[in-house]
């Protein structure tokens, strides 16, 4: 018969929880001393500073030893009351609590004291299991209640467990997208254009010899997970006059960030964790991106800044044909399952990402969604009196894409207020011409994606809603 003492449970748990705290190379013999009940592990010399790290957890105000007590007896609570219901098949194993023994034999008699154990077992390793998961994660969340926390926690497991989704663009429609996507997943790439040549980012662009940062800050933003405050001060644009004018903070902390870890990539990967973003962010290339357009009367249009304001486009193309799409932008493009162009100004935010071949030959491959969403509005310089099919057919003539699954349309009357507004800007809401864009292949989603605000914009969360149901399908 194998009879086991409570300490020699007791200092088995013990060397389980040390030795899954070292690394499994660090452990050279395991020593079992049966009178005394030990067990001793050996170690490479070198793992002793690992291994007292690993002890930091036990240390005083860290919360975690109570529930870890709580933890063992539990499991204790169970093992002797499934001994006790499962009697006959555990027959030949007897666990011996030496001063539990005659109060157990007693208890036994009443025929429910081993699933009481059970159960008290069972609830106790639940309670401190919880206790002890808030324990851990208050560290890092100290002004947050135990609710909220593990609220938290499983939003963020669930949002591991969404859909790959890749969205391309810039300016603000772009950013727009993104806030209402990580709503359903944390599986986000924005794959950003980096055109842009006029503002801020063109300054530091010209300045640094850098990419432009303005989009790839937005999409930042739009992804994080920060306080209010951290948006408001990377968002901050200096007013005052000075060299700072015109510039944004988010924009030249990108650029710092850029020259202390010496290029544009690792700056994108240390500010995303600063700014704690749900997904990726990367550039559609890291080569210099100039975008150029031919007009209708001959004329050839250089910078992006330029060709929004030229009107008559009739074809956009980059100024070297040599331009590489990023590592990073092709490896999410082909494990993607839904890939969204749009919204965003046509010309120059949604098609520069898809000149560069390598982009459009990747999206061509894949078997992932594919979903256009058609701006509400015209826009003044690159679409005037557009309708939803001038958008698209134009986006494929420009572009090697073979196919677009859905087009997402907004069929939501805009106040009077804001076709007035509009109305003074040259744009207008953009035509809904159904059977011109089934003719193009694609299967039309109309509905209501309109925005509630000063602006006849999508909304982002509607937006979000109806792209999940199509990857759904």
């Amino acid at each position: 018969m194998f009879i086991l003492s409570i300490f020699d449970i007791l200092n088995m748990t013990l060397m389980l929880a040390y030795a899954a705290l070292m690394p499994l190379d660090n452990i050279c013999h395991i020593y079992y001393n049966s009178p005394l009940g030990l067990y001793i592990i050996m170690t490479n010399q070198g793992a002793k500073k690992r291994r007292m790290r690993g002890f930091r957890w036990l240390y005083p105000g860290m919360r975690l030893k109570r529930w870890g007590t709580l933890l063992v007896v539990s499991t204790l609570f169970v093992a002797v009351g499934a001994m006790g219901v499962f009697g006959d098949v555990f027959r030949g194993i007897h666990i011996r609590i030496d001063f539990l023994e005659q109060f157990v034999s007693h208890a036994r008699k009443l025929k429910f004291i081993d699933i009481l154990l059970v159960m008290l077992g069972v609830i106790g390793a639940i309670f401190a299991y919880r206790r002890g998961l808030y324990s851990v994660l208050s560290i890092f969340r100290p002004h947050s209640g135990q609710g909220e926390v593990m609220g938290e926690l499983f939003r963020r497991a669930r949002l591991r467990r969404g859909p790959q989704v890749v969205a391309l663009g810039g300016g603000t429609g772009l950013p727009g997208l993104l806030k209402g996507l990580k709503e359903y997943t944390s599986n986000i790439t924005a794959v950003v254009t980096v055109g842009d040549d006029g503002g801020s980012s063109g300054r530091l662009r010209r300045d640094f010899k850098m990419l432009p940062p303005g989009d790839i800050r937005n999409c930042l933003m739009a992804l994080a997970d920060t306080e209010p405050l951290m948006e408001r001060l990377f968002q901050h644009r200096f007013h005052k006059r000075g060299d700072l004018k015109g510039h944004s903070f988010g924009n030249l902390f990108i650029t710092a960030m850029t020259e202390v870890t010496g290029d544009f990539r690792t700056a994108i990967k240390e500010s995303s964790k600063v700014l704690a973003i749900q997904g990726d962010v990367v550039p559609v290339t890291y080569q210099n991106m100039i975008l150029k357009a031919k007009l209708a009367d001959g004329r050839v249009v250089e910078g992006q800044s330029n060709i929004g304001q030229s009107g008559n486009i009739q074809h956009v193309f980059l100024k070297s044909s040599r331009v590489k799409a990023s590592p990073e932008a092709l490896s999410a493009l082909r494990q993607s399952e839904a890939i969204i162009l749009g919204p965003g100004s046509l010309f120059t935010s949604v098609l520069p990402d898809l000149l560069i071949p390598d982009v459009t030959r990747a999206i061509n491959d894949t078997h992932a969604v594919k979903v256009y969403i058609c701006n509400v509005m015209t826009q003044l310089g690159e679409t005037d009196d557009f309708s939803a099919a001038d958008h698209l057919e134009k986006l494929l003539e420009n572009s090697d894409l073979k196919e677009i699954n859905y087009v997402l349309v907004n069929d939501a009357e805009i106040p009077p207020r804001l076709l007035k507004k509009y109305a003074r800007e040259g744009a207008r809401p953009v035509a809904v011409d159904q059977r011109r864009l089934e003719k193009l292949g694609v299967r039309v989603i109309k509905g209501d994606f309109l925005s509630e605000s000063d602006y006849a914009r999508h909304d982002p969360y509607k937006l979000a809603k109806a792209i999940m149901r199509l990857i759904l399908i």
